[in-house]
């Protein structure tokens, strides 16, 4: 491995070059690293040892390459910011925090909100929709993130966390008609 090493360090050093200053070559080589690591399973070679070293070192460069695309994109993502303080959902004993100006009241209902979540989204009979608003709500992970961390793409990701919302709204608001 050592010898494409420098391939992904001279590759690296061409996309900081690209006004990405405040990466660092290091950096994007260890996450390309990463990525080739989780994804070396899925190459397969060549019929013999000189055709196995020219396909990986394309696959290995394409692979890097797609990981510093999508780390500049990543970061060049826009997160929205709501007009009031957001209420984390934490499945630990911290209280939850309510807006300063919340009143009691409002900040007792919206524990009880929070638990009546917590247990409709842990009552999702897909696992990979209820991971995926774990990771959502509980570790404030982006949905980008989300789907490299799934091995998913993005729009898959996104249609399944909008459709998700949708059945928990339905469940939550059956919940509170019959409760």
């Amino acid at each position: 491995m050592h010898r494409f090493r420098v391939p992904l360090e001279r590759l690296a050093g061409q996309f900081v070059g690209t006004a990405e200053a405040d990466l660092s070559v290091s950096d994007l080589v260890q996450e390309a690293w990463l990525r080739i690591w989780k994804g070396l399973p899925q190459f397969h070679g060549g019929a013999t040892d000189e055709e196995t070293a020219v396909a990986f070192y394309h696959w290995l460069r394409q692979t890097a390459w797609r990981t510093m695309l999508n780390i500049r994109e990543a970061r060049r993502t826009h997160r929205r910011h709501p007009d009031h303080p957001l209420v984390h959902a934490h499945t630990d004993a911290e209280p939850c925090v309510a807006a300063p100006e919340a009143s009691p009241e409002s900040a007792v209902a919206n524990q009880e909100q929070l638990r009546d979540v917590q247990r409709a989204v842990c009552q999702l009979s897909d696992r990979t929709d209820r991971a995926l608003m774990e990771l959502t709500f509980w570790d404030g992970l982006s949905l980008r993130q989300i789907a490299e961390m799934l091995d998913l793409s993005y729009d898959i990701v996104r249609r399944r966390f909008h459709a998700t919302l949708r059945q928990l709204a339905r469940d939550l608001g059956d919940a509170g008609r019959s409760g």
